[in-house]
């Protein structure tokens, strides 16, 4: 695609927007959460430290990662139909083929479950390896090198949404990926740092995106993600604040 069709595309997205999920597997921080944020979080159910009734119990929409834990097809039966679940992905592989192989080992399995498909695309993908119509949503994985800095994701994040198929990002850990989230209109993220906040601190972050959603314009009218700014430059709306989880963003008051 040429950048002005991305950059038209983008923004296209933007003026419809829509929400964004946090997923985390820390369940008893998202009972603590006041039920205004429920819209804006999910959990990431790891079996060795969440029973899966609690993951009912919470009420909210949940994601099955067979990453998680050695207990996939377990999951898979025990939550089978269930609408709350966002997606289901198979084991995700260092390279391509394998994830891809993964997948088509397991999407018939998933589809009689009545659960939504993941593909996890990562580096070295390209619009042509994807399995589109096998999978019901697109997860994004890899390196900054290729899902930041480079076109290839971003082409295949509008391919997913001109599909009518939700974009998820894994390992959302810095501010910069979240800008790129919300960039390119994805419905949900997960990242580790999530499940280190307590509740202030995650209701800190929830409100950030909320405000970025309802102010698109805080990103500008180029096609590729806004770099982050230190705290000398306001110019973006956009800073970074150093916590002892590490960078957080926080949003500038404009004047």
């Amino acid at each position: 695609m040429q950048s002005s069709e991305i950059t038209k595309a983008l923004d296209h997205i933007l003026e419809q927007r829509a929400s964004l999920r946090v997923l985390t597997s820390n369940a008893a921080m998202l009972h603590a959460l006041p039920m205004r944020w429920a819209r804006y979080v999910g959990l990431l159910p790891r079996l060795h430290t969440c029973n899966l009734d609690d993951v009912r119990a919470t009420g909210l929409s949940f994601a099955l990662d067979a990453n998680l834990d050695d207990a996939f097809a377990d999951r898979v039966a025990r939550f089978a139909g269930d609408k709350r679940c966002l997606y289901a992905t198979p084991k995700v592989h260092r390279d391509y083929n394998h994830t891809l192989g993964e997948f088509l080992a397991w999407t018939h399995t998933l589809a009689e479950a009545k659960l939504p498909r993941a593909f996890v695309a990562q580096s070295g993908c390209d619009r042509d390896d994807i399995p589109w119509d096998e999978l019901d949503v697109l997860a994004l994985d890899g390196g900054d090198d290729w899902w930041m800095r480079s076109d290839v994701a971003i082409e295949l994040a509008l391919i997913a949404h001109r599909l009518g198929k939700p974009v998820h990002l894994r390992r959302v850990a810095t501010p910069g990926r979240l800008v790129f989230a919300l960039r390119i209109g994805a419905r949900s993220i997960d990242g580790a740092c999530f499940g280190e906040l307590n509740v202030e601190e995650l209701i800190h972050q929830l409100w950030i995106i909320e405000r970025w959603v309802a102010q698109p314009p805080l990103f500008g009218g180029s096609g590729r993600p806004l770099p982050v700014r230190d705290d000398s430059d306001d110019s973006q709306g956009v800073s970074v604040e150093k916590t002892r989880q590490g960078e957080r963003l926080t949003a500038q008051e404009k004047t």
